[in-house]
């Protein structure tokens, strides 16, 4: 019984739940810092079964292709809430604000494919974000 046990604690799968944006929380950036939100995902390592968690007072966040947020073009979200989004599948998430022009504002993050607890974040892939925001 106690190999199964200790087997156990090595299978275990932790989550975290993120705070967007840390104590700053989920707001228009200042016009000073516009890249505040990407700089702030590229800190973090993602995986799967995480939260991000998005607090805000009267905004929203909504979840686009790759192409929408380029462009801010908040026309056809794939997701839409005032507060969380779970990190079910391994894949890169595109987030703007809700709210007209802030995406322009730099209101906006791209939470790096998210990875298992066995890989490392792919140095290529930062990189290309750096320059794509």
């Amino acid at each position: 019984m106690a190999v199964i046990f200790t087997s156990l604690r090595y299978l275990s799968v932790y989550s975290f739940e993120y705070q967007i944006g840390g104590n700053e929380n989920w707001v228009v950036p200042p016009a000073i810092d516009t890249r505040i939100y990407v700089d702030w995902a590229l800190e973090n390592r993602f995986q799967v079964g995480d939260t991000a968690r998005f607090k805000h007072r009267k905004d929203s966040v909504m979840k686009f292709r790759v192409e929408d947020y380029k462009k801010c073009n908040s026309r056809h979200p794939n997701f839409f809430s005032n507060t969380v989004h779970h990190l079910n599948h391994p894949a890169s998430s595109y987030f703007i604000s809700g709210v007209s022009g802030h995406c322009e504002k730099g209101q906006r993050m791209i939470i790096i494919k998210v990875i298992s607890t066995d890989q490392e974040t792919n140095p290529s892939l930062q990189l290309f974000l750096l320059q794509e925001c």
